[in-house]
């Protein structure tokens, strides 16, 4: 029977994280083991995986920590998990997300063995937790359901907004060991980055299905980007700036060079506006904005790469 690893970071999850563990052990049609690795939590949450672990040894669970119980991130302890799986497919699920669907495993892997060009497979979400837009992120991550296979790099919006939930995506072992993805970030979006390194190896797949709980509360991940525009800013910078790091000069480097372009672009807007309390500069001001998006331009850089920008300066005189 195929075997499906859950990896599940867990920082300061002592709420949320046993019922997490749990929603793995129903899934059928498939083995599934619990990967758990601790991030460095100050609560009780090792202590209370430990003891599940030792109650309930039937189920194939494993908790993992970082070298003198440091606090890495979820890059990282993603990656210290997936060192330690076995599966031939490989899941993330948050430690605060569960699992709502006993078929989601099996659905998933199905897809996989129908279509050898997927790499990627995610579903639809239910939304636990108030928040006023919980609708607004169950179509989000819905989304891309209608496509049927597709090259997620391709879709007009991906370098603009993740209709990925991590805690619903089931990836292809052998894809995952090709990709780069236990970065240092300051920020987030670590998912956003390794989706779109990922969508160079192969095709996703969205079943409009929803299989998992996503859980919104005030201590959650998005809730801390969602609340400040100007986090939310630095971390698609920080994101983008990762995928250039990794994926040489290629169409999709080209791509994010240019979506960096129009992000730079509005985080210096925000502090000419929004960040001065709502005053709009004064139009013999804004040249410098000007400049600053003529110098942002990727062929600027794609220039100099040849060599060229001597002209370009000496033609503008």
């Amino acid at each position: 029977m195929t075997l499906v690893s859950y990896i599940i970071p867990c920082f300061n999850g002592e709420s949320y994280i046993l019922q997490c563990i749990a929603s793995v052990f129903v899934q059928k049609g498939v083995k599934v083991e619990a990967i758990v690795v601790d991030d460095g939590s100050t609560d009780s949450s090792a202590a209370l995986v430990s003891e599940f672990i030792e109650n309930n040894g039937e189920f194939h669970v494993s908790l993992y920590m970082h070298d003198g119980r440091q606090n890495k991130g979820v890059s990282a302890s993603r990656k210290l998990g997936f060192m330690h799986s076995r599966g031939e497919y490989v899941c993330f699920l948050d430690a605060d997300d569960y699992l709502v669907d006993d078929q989601k495993s099996a659905l998933q892997v199905a897809e996989f063995r129908a279509d050898p060009s997927l790499v990627m497979v995610h579903t639809a979400i239910s939304v636990v937790g108030f928040d006023s837009n919980s609708q607004g992120f169950k179509a989000n991550f819905r989304a891309n359901c209608r496509h049927g296979s597709y090259n997620y790099s391709r879709l007009r919006d991906s370098f603009i907004n993740n209709r990925i939930c991590n805690s619903t995506a089931m990836v292809r072992r052998s894809a995952l060991d090709k990709v780069f993805f236990d970065s240092l970030q300051c920020f987030q979006y670590e998912d956003w980055a390794l989706w779109l390194l990922l969508s160079r190896l192969g095709n996703y797949k969205c079943i409009p299905r929803e299989t998992t709980a996503y859980r919104l509360h005030a201590n959650s991940s998005t809730s801390f980007v969602a609340k400040n525009k100007l986090r939310h800013y630095y971390s698609l910078i920080e994101c983008k700036l990762i995928i250039l790091g990794r994926c040489g000069y290629s169409m999709l480097a080209l791509k994010i060079m240019m979506s960096l372009r129009r992000d730079l672009i509005d985080l210096i807007y925000f502090y000419s506006v929004e960040g001065s309390s709502g005053l709009l500069l004064p139009k013999k001001q804004r040249g410098p904005l000007l400049l600053i998006q003529a110098l942002l331009s990727p062929w600027t850089h794609i220039a100099y790469q040849f060599k060229k920008v001597p002209y370009l300066f000496k033609s503008a005189r």
